[in-house]
């Protein structure tokens, strides 16, 4: 891993996708390891235990902490649309993990899929300057252009893995993964 790190151009955002979420003395050692023994610039984190588990990943100058709101797994309803007073716990998710962040030196970015727009457009609507780690363009069926839709001109990284990864498995890859990528990338309007 610290050879991968060590071969991407300093100006890449790095994100460590840990998805992260432990107690807080065991939180603040995994968010030293991320932050200051690998150099990651982010993390994903799980906030479902609380203030505790996710305030050690907000407490570093210059970094940022995805945490998980409303995820791309079809799983993510189990919980995540849960009624909590007038809204779902995604977004009462949401606005908590950003408030924890709010005497922080860190950032707090949220983990928003793409395979529910209707969620993410609600989501930046709310909070229009906080980053979006948006999952799920591609293979999970998200798409680029919606994305860019919803997601308004608040700040936005949009990820599509599966799609790029498994373009090819054959002697084709790169470029299969070069056309996918491109593709992905003219759906996201660049």
């Amino acid at each position: 891993m610290r050879d991968v790190l060590e071969s991407i151009p300093e100006d890449v955002l790095t994100i460590a996708d840990a998805k992260r979420g432990d107690i807080g003395n065991s939180a603040s050692f995994y968010a030293r390891s991320v932050f200051h023994d690998l150099g990651y610039d982010s993390v994903t984190v799980s906030p479902y235990m609380g203030r505790d588990s996710v305030e050690p990943f907000l407490g570093n100058v210059g970094t940022c902490a995805f945490v998980l709101a409303r995820t791309s797994n079809p799983g993510g309803n189990d919980l995540q649309l849960l009624p909590v007073g007038e809204q779902a716990l995604f977004e009462y998710t949401a606005e908590l993990a950003v408030s924890w962040a709010e005497d922080q030196t860190g950032e707090t970015g949220l983990v928003v899929g793409a395979s529910d727009i209707d969620s993410l457009a609600r989501l930046r609507e709310r909070m229009p300057s906080v980053p979006f780690l948006v999952p799920g363009v591609g293979a999970q069926g998200g798409s680029g252009v919606d994305v860019m839709r919803a997601a308004g001109s608040g700040p936005l990284l949009v990820n599509s893995s599966r799609a790029i990864l498994y373009a090819s498995d054959g002697p084709d890859y790169a470029s299969a993964a070069a056309s996918v990528a491109k593709t992905t990338r003219q759906s996201l309007g660049s």
